[in-house]
């Protein structure tokens, strides 16, 4: 569903809802160690529960109409992502990253136009910034990686062939999709 932010109702359900989903998959996943992947591997059940993405654009503009939403979500988004309930979320302003600091380890950007904001995103002291190649941005998921997500051209850059070479290592040692 798309939850537009003047359905109010809707809005403020959301997190009821989320709630309900929580209680519900930690009652199921108490028998695999609470966790969703022990959940996936383990149970029998042939209609298994999905990952839920939720997706929240232009964080800051929610914020704006609803400042109290952080609160909310904070406690709930620390539990989620065991139980397979993920939070996705855009933001344009650096000064929310240091509310949502713990309760977001993971960050991605692309192109910022002030290069010194990828230190407040990455809260750290380096100098780090993507190459200019269309497509590259930057990742925090322990340590700060350089990603790329797309070519308009093919093969034009060496770049792009060394990432296709990795992609095809990676698949000859995993060849089973991840869940």
């Amino acid at each position: 569903d798309i939850i537009f932010l003047d359905e109010d109702e809707k809005f403020n359900n959301l997190i009821k809802m989320v709630n309900k989903e929580l209680s519900k998959r930690k009652r199921l996943f108490a028998d695999f160690g609470g966790e969703y992947t022990n959940y996936l591997k383990n149970s029998q059940d042939k209609n298994k529960l999905p990952i839920i993405s939720i997706i929240l654009n232009n964080f800051d503009g929610i914020l704006e109409v609803y400042p109290d939403f952080t609160d909310d979500l904070i406690p709930i988004v620390r539990d989620c992502a065991r139980y397979g309930i993920i939070f996705i979320l855009t933001i344009n302003s650096d000064t929310l990253y240091r509310r949502l600091d713990e309760s977001f380890p993971n960050r991605y950007t692309f192109k910022l136009s002030d290069t010194s904001e990828y230190r407040d995103i990455f809260s750290t002291t380096k100098k780090i910034e993507p190459r200019k190649i269309f497509g590259r941005g930057l990742v925090n998921n322990g340590e700060v990686h350089e990603f790329q997500t797309a070519s308009l051209l093919k093969d034009t850059t060496d770049e792009v062939k060394k990432l296709k070479e990795i992609g095809i290592k990676l698949r000859e040692l995993n060849p089973t999709p991840v869940p």
